[in-house]
């Protein structure tokens, strides 16, 4: 009978490891079912010194380093990822509630083709869903997308495939629409599909 012996390069990491104080646990599924554990993964898992769950990547930075620096990187990140995070889900809900007003306030008017004006917010992609606001000289346009096989065409009201409500134009609406595209755009939140696959942004 043969064993196969652990790659040598392999072998001086781990004694590396080792001797900075990580070190590997073999997870079985029987021991996370007993735990109640459902989000670690079995197999084998390298814990640090104050066991923590960590790759080989970060065991080696953390040792090349110091581990007070890299956890103060990793620190900071989740916070900077945190406060991206808040900060696009508070645009989001003021997008919905402009998009609410609008159409608990505005008329919805009879039949007719998309509006030609500046498209804000478009997240209208090639599969017949979405929504955009639409910003002309009389008007604001929030128009929600129903182009999907399935929705209820005869409902639309705008394009044949858009359900849309208007207001008066407002310059301070405008610009607060404007300056959340903006705003998504930076923190690299919004985007739709092209017409060719994929995703592009929405700068429009």
């Amino acid at each position: 009978m043969t064993y196969k012996t652990q790659d040598p390069e392999r072998a001086k990491q781990n004694a590396h490891l080792k001797a900075h104080g990580y070190h590997w646990v073999k997870i079985t599924q029987d021991w996370l079912d007993d735990n109640d554990d459902f989000t670690t993964r079995p197999g084998w898992h390298l814990y640090s010194p104050d066991n923590r769950d960590v790759t080989v990547a970060e065991a080696l930075d953390e040792i090349a380093r110091g581990r007070d620096v890299v956890l103060a990187e990793r620190k900071a990140e989740a916070q900077a990822a945190a406060e991206k995070a808040a900060r696009i889900t508070d645009l989001r809900k003021r997008i919905s509630e402009a998009a609410d007003y609008i159409k608990a306030h505005g008329e919805f008017p009879a039949p007719m083709e998309f509006p030609a004006g500046e498209r804000v917010l478009h997240t209208h992609n090639i599969m017949g869903s979405g929504s955009m606001f639409i910003i002309t000289d009389e008007h604001i346009y929030y128009i929600d997308i129903y182009g999907m096989d399935g929705d209820n065409w005869s409902a639309n009201n705008l394009g044949g495939s858009g359900r849309g409500w208007r207001i008066e134009f407002d310059r301070g609406s405008a610009g607060s629409l404007r300056e959340m595209r903006d705003d998504l755009v930076a923190l690299g939140a919004h985007t739709r599909l092209s017409m060719f696959g994929g995703t592009m942004p929405a700068t429009e």
